[in-house]
């Protein structure tokens, strides 16, 4: 090999070494990172990354199998020096082509009962008694209000923006408006990403198995502002939750409300 290839050979080994660097560094905290989706706090998220691992490992043991064959046939059947001979020609394999049509059929099979029934248990409406939260995404922030909580003039309360309170271990039926253009929701430890598009509400819920802080963002470009759409999931303890609303300026909340529905009076002389 001539010097000039033995230094570009160098060069290509540094760059990829570099590359590999980089790669990694941008994995850092994989276990304790602010935005990690393989740290799930909530059953939501947590649901997700089993969804994906039960795929992930699969295909990875697909793709080992059939690269390692292509390789195993590339070193095994290259053309040596010397040697001029015409290898024995093959015109199929009946057996084999049958397995590796079979084979991957009743992988998918197998795979796709628990992805599907993940799809539709996370896919649902909230629950009727979950705590909603009405969520308006605008160039560039996000707003919070709680229909369930209403201040002395009947109207919602809301928190401060970029600043959502949930209580833990509560369902939390949350409705997205956008103001604007395509925004998408993404709490990595809570919840994976939803669209919030004009004139099309969606819906998802969360529940947070412990109070914490965790944050969020848009993952949507969404204009030059979109780098400022951060914002945090503040879970309290439902009694630290029932104070904040309190402190909000909620009169009138779920648990003040009458259990049974109050008796009409009977009238009569």
């Amino acid at each position: 090999m001539s010097r000039r290839g033995v230094y570009l050979r160098r060069a290509l080994v540094g760059a990829f070494a570099l590359a590999t660097v980089v790669l990694f560094a941008g994995c850092s905290s994989i276990i304790g990172g602010a935005q990690n989706t393989m740290a799930p706090a909530g059953p939501v998220a947590g649901r997700e990354r089993d969804i994906y691992l039960l795929v992930i490992w699969p295909a990875a043991a697909v793709l080992v199998l059939v690269e390692g064959l292509v390789l195993l046939i590339v070193f095994k059947f290259r053309n040596r020096k010397g040697d001029d001979s015409i290898p024995r020609q093959v015109h199929g394999n009946p057996a084999l082509e049958v397995a590796w049509t079979v084979a991957p059929a009743i992988l998918l099979a197998i795979v796709a009962v628990p992805v599907l029934a993940g799809v539709v248990a996370l896919g649902r409406e909230p629950h009727k008694g979950a705590t909603r939260v009405n969520v308006t995404a605008i160039q560039w922030l996000w707003q919070f209000e709680y229909p369930d909580y209403k201040d002395a003039s009947g109207k919602p309360i809301s928190s401060p923006n970029n600043e959502m309170h949930i209580p833990a271990g509560t369902e939390i039926g949350l409705q997205f408006h956008s103001g604007d253009v395509i925004h998408s929701f993404w709490v990595p430890k809570l919840a994976g990403k939803i669209q919030v598009i004009p004139n099309h509400p969606n819906h998802m819920w969360i529940k947070a198995d412990q109070p914490g802080d965790y944050s969020g963002q848009c993952a949507e470009f969404c204009g030059f502002g979109h780098a400022e759409m951060r914002f945090r999931v503040i879970v309290q303890t439902p009694q630290e939750f029932e104070a904040w609303a309190k402190s909000q300026g909620a009169v009138t909340t779920p648990s003040s409300a009458p259990s049974q529905p109050q008796a009409v009076a009977s009238g009569g002389n």
